[in-house]
């Protein structure tokens, strides 16, 4: 890979004038995401009339023409010394059971302590995933979520994990503390996901009319198609219920936001409208109570079917074990 190559984008469609930068950029397949776009601005990779463009909010105009110079971040990444659950390894791939409170790679405020300088650290190889900064990611975990978690180590490897996850054919079940009582023994929850319209830290279920887009075929969406199916396994006396999860598709923030529009937000999820409050005293509600149980997928190379298994954390599981 090139230690840099500059790329050219210049805003010719008038239905763009008056986007913000960062926004414009990150409809750019070829700059990955808007964060990435963040990244490259924050680093000043991102000029115009060669000076560095330094504010993500700046409000494109027609004819504008900027230069991203995209240098080969993997370069920049010093892999860093942590602790790792590995529950797996060998020259193709590692699974691993990550720890709430730890991000999966480099973001903002995150830079310099991820799982991926962890496992740079260790093994010294990961595929070129599917940006620079994100060597080895086939799939993520959000940073308070706990649970397994496999990184491919070679570029073939990394191709077969992703096409499993595309074709939904890995298997993946969590487990989640939700606040309130479901109706529903078990059941199954459908929508379009996209960013939420008033703030961009947020996903939210497309709506029409006030309700659910779920089964709309041939429209070209702005939302990409999620289903979660849950089954309740128990309730606390203290209102919260004990939930299975399994995923079809493996959207951002996915099971946070079924859950939450269904009226029981995952317990810890204050980003997600979790209160929380009648809890501070009892428990450290730093994580979300939400964890990676199960993960199955067929090796790249072998062919051989593998299945992992994990439990809560022990701290959290005392805790959860205390409520039934």
């Amino acid at each position: 890979m090139d230690d840099q190559k500059i790329l050219v984008f210049e805003v010719v469609d008038p239905a763009d004038v008056n986007l913000r930068l960062d926004k414009w950029l990150g409809l750019k397949p070829e700059l990955g995401s808007r964060s990435q776009v963040l990244l490259f601005i924050e680093r000043g990779w991102v000029t115009q009339n060669n000076k560095k463009i330094d504010k993500p909010s700046y409000r494109v105009v027609l004819g504008d023409k900027f230069e991203v110079h995209i240098q080969n971040i993997l370069s920049e990444l010093v892999p860093k010394e942590g602790p790792l659950d590995i529950f797996f390894e060998d020259e193709h791939l590692i699974v691993i059971n990550k720890p709430s409170g730890l991000v999966v790679h480099p973001s903002l405020g995150h830079w310099d302590d991820s799982l991926v300088h962890r496992v740079l650290y260790h093994s010294k190889l990961l595929s070129e995933g599917s940006a620079p900064d994100r060597p080895g990611v086939v799939h993520r975990l959000d940073k308070q979520t706990s649970g397994l978690i496999v990184m491919a180590k070679t570029n073939l490897a990394h191709q077969s994990l992703a096409m499993q996850f595309q074709k939904r054919t890995v298997h993946r079940i969590y487990y989640a503390l939700v606040e309130g009582l479901l109706k529903s023994s078990k059941g199954v929850v459908k929508s379009y996901l996209a960013r939420h319209p008033k703030d961009r830290k947020k996903y939210a279920s497309l709506l029409d009319s006030y309700k659910k887009i779920i089964e709309i075929q041939g429209l070209d969406l702005p939302g990409k198609w999620a289903v979660t199916h849950y089954q309740k396994l128990w309730e606390s006396p203290k209102k919260l219920t004990y939930v299975k999860l399994k995923l079809e598709t493996g959207r951002t923030h996915q099971i946070r936001i079924h859950l939450s529009e269904m009226g029981h937000p995952i317990l810890g999820d204050a980003l997600y409208k979790a209160q929380n409050n009648y809890l501070k005293d009892e428990v450290d509600l730093e994580r979300i109570f939400l964890h990676a149980s199960e993960l199955g997928f067929i090796h790249p190379v072998t062919g051989q079917m593998h299945n992992f298994e994990v439990d809560w954390p022990e701290k959290d599981l005392n805790w959860i074990k205390k409520l039934y």
